[in-house]
């Protein structure tokens, strides 16, 4: 219903405008942070997220070691979100293994476990 990308330019100018600190950029569409990303111009940015689903991780983890961004993992793979507080730790155990075998430093991995109510 709107272009992402000019809203997401538009976002991230605005924000800078008002506060320079680090921006946490938030998107569905690897175009879209981006985008963000290389306006970013205030400390290391955030990407808020990538995940152990296949096609997700190979769009995002350049973008983190291009703009040397820290990055907050969500446990979710191919199967979808887990069930089983095991099977969550079993992704997030994947994710920060090939985070840190492709180059991203562990500091600056964060996970988020996706915590669900009953």
């Amino acid at each position: 219903m709107f272009d992402e990308l000019e809203v997401m330019k538009w976002l991230v100018d605005n924000v800078q405008e008002a506060v320079n600190v680090p921006l946490c950029i938030d998107s569905p569409s690897p175009e879209a942070v981006e985008v963000g990303l290389k306006l970013a111009k205030y400390g290391q940015p955030m990407i808020n997220s990538i995940t152990a689903e296949k096609e997700r991780f190979e769009k995002i983890l350049p973008l983190v070691l291009e703009y040397k961004a820290k990055i907050v993992g969500l446990c979710i793979s191919d199967k979808g979100i887990p069930e089983s507080a095991q099977d969550r730790f079993d992704v997030a155990t994947k994710l920060i293994k090939d985070l840190i075998a492709a180059g991203v430093p562990q500091d600056d991995i964060y996970i988020d476990p996706l915590s669900k109510t009953n």
